[in-house]
């Protein structure tokens, strides 16, 4: 799971340790940066892997306004059992605004470390600790996407595999889009690609079932989900069974194309409603770390139990993580204290804060306090 994150000269965290659980709640006021953290874990994750060009980082308009420091700095633990992956990199920014560098990087577990780097070159570690050789390094890409992965060096490509398992999101399912280019292993911020990860996680014995079954439970006449070619695109469509046409399914579109002006033929909360399923799946089959912005949005207040409580049970069955952010009581309400924490800033030239809460009565007059405001 992700232990912790260090952010230095990023948005509203000047030189933060944010530490997390495998289930957590974070609640707090606007502008504390809780969609920041999230939307920060989502860049990382891109980036380190290398689907993500150093350019969309965007790493001179995000840092600290109120600092003169030309470096940002990111440094992510990762669990895996004993464990744990201690990945940092700093990025140089140039004066003019429009470019940065790597400065430096490094990859540990525990206290071996995987490899090393400064601007020019990267010195390998075996996985005993002990040096290995040197690889180039290019100053815009993480020697996490470079170093090719060998024998020697398993626990470089744990790390990735662990990477790979962050699913760091702000679900809108206003954004479903037909036509995907191709499938996806990784989530985008909003899950708008959620027909290209789909047919990707399909392959997968087991992902389709845990996918299907808290739909069934929500809907009991579903189906299924399926795909199909109009012209030179792919669609997808629910099928729902016909009480009066038992052997004839009718099916709905949920996907839209705005430049051909075709709407979905599900509502913003039934297409949310098959995001936190796909998140249920992705929890429970590959014990994903999930880190979610409001997953209530869109639900009528009836659904919002429901979807959040089988989301903490994916994450108990899966053995995953889930960290939520949202103000709202419900979400709250079926969730220990302890696993609550308070995201704070005293203004808008302030550092954030991330502490816990003493107790259910502290969290309550929190979220009375956000709903006031």
């Amino acid at each position: 799971m992700v232990r912790s994150l260090r952010l230095r000269n990023w948005g509203q965290f000047p030189d933060s340790l944010l530490e997390f659980g495998d289930e957590m709640l974070v609640i707090g006021g606007n502008g504390a940066g809780k969609s920041f953290v999230i939307r920060t874990l989502s860049l990382l994750q891109g980036y380190l892997l290398g689907t993500l060009p150093i350019e969309r980082l965007d790493l001179h308009r995000r840092r600290t306004r109120w600092l003169e420091s030309v470096s940002v700095s990111f440094q992510i633990c990762l669990q895996d059992g004993e464990e744990e992956f201690w990945h940092e990199i700093e990025f140089e920014l140039a004066e003019d605004g429009r470019k940065a560098r790597i400065s430096r990087e490094s990859l540990r577990v525990d206290d071996r470390i995987l490899f090393e780097r400064g601007q020019e070159k990267i010195q390998l570690h075996r996985d005993d600790g002990t040096p290995g050789g040197t690889a180039f390094a290019d100053w815009t890409q993480s020697a996490v996407s470079l170093i090719t992965p060998k024998p020697v060096n398993r626990n470089l490509q744990r790390f990735r595999e662990l990477l790979g398992k962050i699913v760091a999101v702000k679900p809108d399912p206003t954004l479903f889009a037909d036509s995907p280019e191709a499938d996806a292993e990784l989530w985008d911020l909003e899950m708008g690609n959620f027909m290209s990860c789909y047919r990707h996680r399909v392959a997968s014995s087991d992902w389709v079932p845990h996918f299907t079954s808290p739909l069934h439970e929500a809907w009991p006449d579903f189906l299924r989900l399926r795909f199909f070619q109009i012209g030179d695109r792919r669609v997808g469509e629910a099928d729902f069974q016909d009480a009066g046409a038992p052997t004839h399914p009718i099916s709905y579109r949920i996907g839209g194309s705005r430049d051909r002006n075709i709407e979905s033929e599900l509502s913003d909360g039934q297409r949310q409603m098959m995001l936190l399923a796909a998140l249920i799946a992705d929890l429970q089959s590959r014990g994903a770390f999930v880190f979610i912005d409001e997953p209530e949005s869109y639900l009528a207040l009836g659904e919002i139990q429901y979807w959040w409580e089988s989301l903490l049970s994916a994450k108990d069955k899966g053995r995953g993580q889930i960290v939520a952010v949202s103000h709202h009581p419900e979400l709250a309400a079926q969730i220990s204290s302890r696993h609550v924490r308070l995201l704070e800033r005293s203004g808008n030239t302030a550092p954030a804060i991330l502490r816990p809460l003493a107790d259910d009565e502290q969290v309550q007059d929190v979220l009375r306090t956000d709903l006031r405001s």
